[in-house]
């Protein structure tokens, strides 16, 4: 996830951006005021919320990830981002990790439970708890 300093940044880019490149002396120029005003609006509710973070590992066969992200749909879980990288620890697995939004309490409890019965390992970062906690999982 990018530091907010750097998100800020991308914002401010030059306006006028050739969208022809093919039709010299024609631009397009967008107006990225109103856009750079929701996004930091949007920063500053993100802020209010509590976040939680989970890695976990997935063996590397057909469906894996979408039984995985179910989960997350099933438990009306939020994914404000996600992304993947091959395992360091075998190559027959790859890591996802996920920014949740209000996923805490019992809520949490339950998503933990259902992702254990898919997913090798799995770290976890929570606000609630102010901690990480690493679980080793062999399925």
């Amino acid at each position: 996830m990018w530091p907010r300093d750097e998100v800020h940044a991308i914002l401010h880019f030059d306006s006028g951006i050739n969208m022809d490149a093919g039709v010299a002396g024609k631009r397009k120029h967008f107006d990225l005021d109103e856009d750079t005003t929701n996004r930091k609006k949007h920063l500053a509710e993100d802020d209010e919320k509590k976040h939680t973070s989970i890695v976990f590992s997935l063996k590397e066969e057909v469906g894996s990830l979408a039984r995985a992200l179910k989960l997350f749909e099933d438990h009306k879980v939020n994914m404000s981002h996600i992304e993947s990288r091959p395992s360091k620890c075998s190559k027959s697995e790859y890591d996802f990790i996920v920014d949740c939004e209000e996923l805490q309490g019992a809520k949490l409890e339950k998503f933990m439970d259902a992702l254990k019965g898919h997913a090798f390992s799995i770290m976890l970062h929570s606000e609630e708890g102010g901690g990480i906690c690493q679980l080793h999982i062999n399925n």
